[in-house]
């Protein structure tokens, strides 16, 4: 075990700066006692590496700091403060609410002075009432703005301006964040003229601009453990860098086709906002598209993802306290960790052949074997994700709807179809015959995808419901998972030991 361990650290040491600064960060934001154990695993891990153990607790303890001394993440009452705000903002989206349509601008708090209160960097969201008579502020620049300050737990706040107050530009102050609307707004507008079903482009929209403003659908996507298609992850980015891969490869040689790939998939980055998941995907696929740029490996997954999440902790410690954040890196190192060790064990129950036995099927039996390997890897993906998804839904939500675990295995597959023909339609725009018939075809499709979730009736709901628990579990489970998947990982690899057997004995 002791070997296994120190082999995995050293060939991926960012996963392992990455989990350190993550253990920080978590540690100044929320409390340290629920974080003993996973540290205590990466210190036993590095027991017989010393230069290892003192760099990851190095990184740790500066990330702790780093975090502490930014955020103040102060205890609020619970009416909240009155004072002057200079806010900046990050996004602004038109969102459906219980009392209307509502603009909802998220964003940070630069300084906040009140009466008795002073505080500096937190992140807040604030609303605005749509009015058509009413013009709301632009967000392409930051604002003094007098109003009520309130705290929405784990580190957010809520900051309600203060009615008929102006709201002052700051000089010398800029934002992306209404180009960035504008931009989504045209493509969505774009995508709407060209689908005639309202459902079908309310949805394709979406799942291109990460705005989803649809509750019925939103509802219906969360029955089915669906949620994570309707927020913009690597699932999104892989299907955008494969089909303009392959375009650009048949365009231009293969080195000038990834340097326009990385080009394409950093302004489609900055196109679609600056969350969690989306900076973590982008610079995912951004390492490996260098690597094979500069004639280079790219690196293992399992260290990109280390190199992200340690960016983006240092980058912005407040993000380990988002649900996208935290469900993003989990499930995907689950991923990386796991699934290769969970195919491979699924080959007793649907049998891996090698090439050669392949070729020598006849065409029914090649074809229900390509059929059975892909149902074995969706079922190796799903169980991959929802080993460490479940958990932490339970957590989050107290329940967990049972049926995710059936659609999960082929739901997202007819969606990356729906999304291949939106981009082939979008590329063909200076083809408009072509173009038209591209969305026709995906406008039935989509309906037809879309009515898996809208058609089930309420009876084939199964959901699991438990009580409140600690976090003090979810964590204890995820770090022995963490220690598990790596063991299992190094085994398969090395292929020094049965892996069946060790899994199963």
């Amino acid at each position: 075990m002791k070997t296994l361990l120190l082999n995995f650290w050293h060939k991926n040491p960012a996963f392992l700066y990455g989990l350190a600064a993550l253990i920080g960060a978590s540690g100044a934001l929320y409390s340290l006692h629920i974080l003993i154990l996973p540290f205590a695993i990466l210190c036993l891990s590095l027991i017989f590496n010393w230069r290892r153990l003192f760099l990851m607790c190095a990184v740790a303890s500066g990330t702790f700091v780093y975090t502490g001394t930014l955020y103040q993440n102060p205890a609020l009452p619970e009416e909240g403060v009155v004072g002057i705000a200079d806010v900046s903002f990050s996004s602004i989206s038109e969102s459906s609410t219980h009392f209307g349509k509502r603009w909802m601008y998220k964003g940070i708090i630069l300084q906040f002075d009140g009466e008795d209160h002073h505080y500096q960097r937190l992140p807040i969201t604030l609303t605005l009432p749509v009015k058509k008579e009413v013009q709301r502020p632009e967000a392409n620049h930051s604002y003094r703005i007098k109003g009520r300050l309130k705290s929405r737990g784990s580190g957010r706040y809520l900051f309600i301006p203060s009615k008929g107050e102006p709201w002052f530009p700051l000089v010398g102050t800029w934002s992306a964040a209404e180009g960035r609307f504008q931009a989504k707004q045209t493509i969505a507008h774009y995508i709407q003229r060209h689908i005639a079903d309202r459902r079908v482009a309310t949805f394709l929209a979406g799942v291109t601009t990460g705005d989803f403003d649809d509750k019925l659908m939103t509802v219906e996507f969360g029955r089915f453990g669906l949620q994570h298609i309707m927020a913009i992850s690597g699932f999104h980015f892989a299907i955008t860098a494969s089909v303009f891969g392959f375009f650009l490869r048949f365009l231009l040689g293969r080195q000038a086709a990834t340097i326009c790939l990385i080009f394409l998939l950093t302004l489609y980055c900055l196109f679609l906002g600056g969350s969690a998941s989306v900076v973590r995907a982008w610079m995912m696929v951004l390492i490996i598209l260098c690597g094979l740029a500069l004639r280079r490996s790219g690196g293992s997954g399992i260290n990109a993802l280390g190199l992200a999440l340690f960016i983006l902790v240092l980058w912005d410690p407040i993000n380990v306290t988002g649900l996208g954040f935290q469900f993003s890196f989990v499930t995907t190192a689950a991923i990386l960790l796991l699934f290769e060790t969970l195919d491979h064990c699924l080959g007793d129950v649907f049998t891996q052949r090698y090439l050669f036995e392949t070729v020598r099927m006849d065409k029914w039996n090649q074809h229900a074997y390509c059929i059975l390997t892909g149902f074995r890897q969706a079922l190796a993906l799903t169980l991959a994700v929802n080993v460490v998804a479940l958990p932490m839904t339970l957590f989050y939500f107290q329940k967990f709807p049972l049926l995710s675990l059936l659609y999960n295995l082929f739901f997202p597959f007819l969606v990356s179809i729906s999304m291949l023909l939106l981009i082939i339609g979008l590329m063909l725009f200076m083809i408009p015959g072509i173009s038209a018939i591209v969305h026709l075809i995906n406008t039935h499709y989509t309906h037809f995808v879309l009515s898996f979730t809208q058609s089930m009736p309420p009876q084939v709901d199964i959901v699991w419901y438990v009580p409140e628990f600690s976090a003090v579990w979810v964590i204890g489970y995820l770090s022995l998972l963490l220690v598990l998947g790596i063991l299992l990982k190094e085994c398969l690899s090395n292929n020094n030991i049965k892996i069946k057997l060790f899994i199963f004995s």
